[in-house]
């Protein structure tokens, strides 16, 4: 299964002084650990070991890749 276009961090909130930072990091690494979530169940399926470097540099690795920066993008618009 392919990870789903789901951030954690759209759900939250900045209510709280000084927790931007914090909300902010959590939703760059949510979408990090995405990134790498996806090619380990792609790596899985392949039957490659975890991290696997068969599709570093593929069609699906620069998309997905824009999509882990698209998604990083929008974590710095939300919290700062």
């Amino acid at each position: 299964m392919i990870a789903a276009a789901w951030s954690p961090c759209l759900g939250q909130t900045n209510s709280i002084p000084g927790t931007a930072n914090n909300a902010l990091a959590a939703c760059v690494q949510a979408a990090d650990q995405k990134y790498k979530d996806t090619w380990d169940a792609l790596c899985g399926q392949m039957g490659k070991p975890r991290r696997c470097a068969d599709f570093l540099g593929s069609p699906r690795d620069r998309e997905f890749s824009q999509l882990r920066v698209e998604e990083m993008t929008l974590c710095s618009k939300l919290y700062r």
